[in-house]
């Protein structure tokens, strides 16, 4: 049976998710640094779910840059003028199940509980959602592929010599790299031949 602390939890969970979805990946990446620094606010379950929610709210609603100092001044104002609780973890306490002579405390000392499912399965980090959300590198091609469409983007042949000088000039770069993408290249300069043609069969 669901219980209405896993209700709200949902509840929590399902903001953040909305938020997620106004935010790039650069602004996700910018809170998530941001709550990795912050050792005494929770960050965890549906309290670090609902701590995310009221912070980045009050930056959208404000139409404020995502930024490290602006979400420190959100959790400032929240906690000042929130209609929500901002959660902060417990400090430590002393461990008293230990007893002065050394025995083990049975009164204070219980065995771990595990319910529904592990806490691991249903309280993520908001760290852990947006490694969720973060686009995964795409498998690079086999370098048989690789070198057959260079081969190919190498070969290309205009209607004239110039053409031709023109076309093997073109490359297509992997966005961030100085590699060359040699499927991409055999488009452009499939392309650029194409144009040619059409404009020498206009005239």
């Amino acid at each position: 049976m669901t219980t209405a602390n896993e209700v709200q939890a949902r509840v929590y969970e399902t903001e953040v998710r909305e938020i997620l979805g106004k935010l790039d990946q650069s602004q996700r990446n910018v809170i998530a640094d941001w709550l990795g620094r912050q050792h005494r606010l929770e960050t965890e379950g549906d309290k670090g779910y609902s701590n995310v929610s009221v912070i980045v709210a009050w930056l959208l609603n404000r139409r404020y840059a995502i930024s490290e100092a602006n979400l420190t001044t959100a959790l400032t104002n929240s906690l000042n003028n929130g209609k929500r609780k901002i959660h902060f973890k417990e400090l430590p306490k002393q461990d008293r199940s230990i007893g002065p002579s050394g025995k083990i405390n049975h009164a204070l000392v219980s065995p771990p509980q595990e319910g529904f499912a592990p806490r691991s399965q249903t309280n993520r980090s908001y760290r852990q959602m947006i490694e969720d959300n973060r686009q995964k590198p795409e498998t690079p091609a086999s370098p048989a592929i690789h070198d057959d469409f260079k081969a190919r983007a190498e070969c290309v042949v205009g209607r004239t010599h110039a053409q031709t000088d023109q076309a093997r000039r073109l490359f297509a770069m992997v966005p961030g790299t100085t590699t060359i993408d040699w499927e991409e290249t055999l488009v452009i300069r499939q392309r650029f031949l194409n144009k040619q043609g059409a404009l020498v069969r206009r005239r």
